[in-house]
């Protein structure tokens, strides 16, 4: 039972980390980092989704190679920009 107890509080501790970071002042290159992800996500969303509305790949003969790199970005962006808005300013660290 005390290792039950133990993974609760581990896991409550994850949360209570992750929503102190995420509320955190981000640093300014991290900052830019994301705004380039939400920027990049945006971009490649949208070419998938005008593909799935106009049918790009067959109307126009366009490489479905660009929609597959399109999703991959969705998903390096997604995971990028997740990290950067994560990361926090420590007001401890004393620069030398």
């Amino acid at each position: 039972m005390n290792a039950i107890k133990k993974f609760l509080l581990n896991i409550s501790n994850f949360f209570i980390e992750v929503k102190t970071r995420w509320n955190a002042e981000t640093p300014i290159f991290w900052k830019k980092i994301l705004k380039i992800c939400i920027r990049l996500g945006i971009i490649a969303t949208s070419l998938i989704s005008a593909d799935q509305v106009f049918n790009l790949q067959s109307s126009y003969n366009i490489s479905p190679t660009l929609f597959t790199i399109s999703g991959y970005i969705i998903v390096a962006c997604t995971v990028l920009g997740l990290g950067a808005k994560l990361t926090k300013t420590d007001n401890n660290d004393t620069a030398n």
